[in-house]
């Protein structure tokens, strides 16, 4: 499972983000890979579409993980993609958008976390997919 942490393309809140995630992964039996992608974002990239350099990052990052798939014991069509707010966003668009090079991630799952505002509650994570 490569793992997007989130940071609105203007940080990578990969320890957060990625590494608890790994480690819950593994814990359950999946290989967690963190992509720590390319921000911040740059002020020539257009409003409204995917950021490209990140894009690039998680295409190349699925690309990565299919060659090297039977080496680091991953079935090639089992691989999946996992984001956390803009991390999801980015998830999303690996694995809808096109990019005629390397395929797409087969199994997808976004996060946002929510904040409550309701103080017993604050730490707690929502989890949607």
């Amino acid at each position: 499972m490569i793992i997007c942490p989130g940071g609105g393309y203007w940080d990578l809140y990969w320890q957060l983000e990625g590494e608890e995630v790994a480690v819950w992964l593994n814990s359950i039996g999946v290989t967690g890979i963190i992509l720590k992608y390319r921000v911040p974002r740059r002020p020539d990239e257009p409003k409204g579409v995917p950021a490209r350099r990140p894009l690039q990052d998680s295409q190349r990052a699925v690309s990565l993980v299919r060659s090297r798939a039977a080496e680091w014991g991953i079935h090639p069509e089992r691989i999946g993609i996992v984001g956390f707010s803009a991390g999801g966003h980015l998830a999303i668009a690996t694995a809808t958008l096109p990019d005629g090079l390397v395929g797409r991630a087969y199994i997808i799952a976004v996060q946002q976390n929510r904040q409550s505002r309701n103080e017993r509650n604050r730490h707690r994570r929502t989890f949607s997919c």
